[in-house]
């Protein structure tokens, strides 16, 4: 058997194995959940600070509410007084299909100042903290949060 040059089966297993530990690494580490999860979050983000400049730029409070599967920009103290948001091609936004956010209202004064109503913006200026979790279908979730008094979106 001298010269025989080749790979015994042991050999092509051990690669085989090798490449499959790489490949399924590779996959988790660029899971496309996570990408539209990190897409998702950035377009909330985005119509957040929206209302916000609105909100500092007009004499009115601005907001954003969220009742969990979808969400919608408002104006006049009124979540029922819906305002398009720009390039959108509906009233509603809503999330991609599974995903879920924190219920609740965030709405902003003429300052950019962040409140939970717009009743608590007019009446005793107690900005608060506020926390949206945007979950996927996967289980995976990442939290938005807004700042008080300076309205800083995270």
């Amino acid at each position: 058997m001298t010269g025989r040059r080749g790979f015994t089966i042991l050999e092509i297993v051990a690669v085989l194995l090798l490449l499959s530990i790489l490949a399924t690494v590779a996959g988790t580490r660029f899971s496309t959940s996570a990408i539209e999860l990190q897409a998702t979050v950035d377009r909330l983000k985005g119509h957040i600070r929206y209302a916000q400049s609105r909100a500092m730029n007009s004499e009115t409070h601005w907001g954003i509410n969220l009742p969990g599967d979808r969400y919608s920009l408002f104006n006049n103290d009124n979540v029922a007084n819906i305002v398009r948001l720009p390039g959108e091609k509906e009233d509603e936004i809503a999330l991609p299909s599974g995903y879920a956010v924190t219920a609740g209202t965030l709405v902003f004064d003429t300052w950019g100042t962040p409140f939970t109503d717009a009743a608590a913006a007019a009446a005793n200026k107690q900005s608060v903290t506020r926390a949206f979790t945007v979950t996927a279908p996967s289980g995976e979730s990442a939290q938005i949060s807004i700042e008080p008094n300076t309205g800083f979106v995270r």
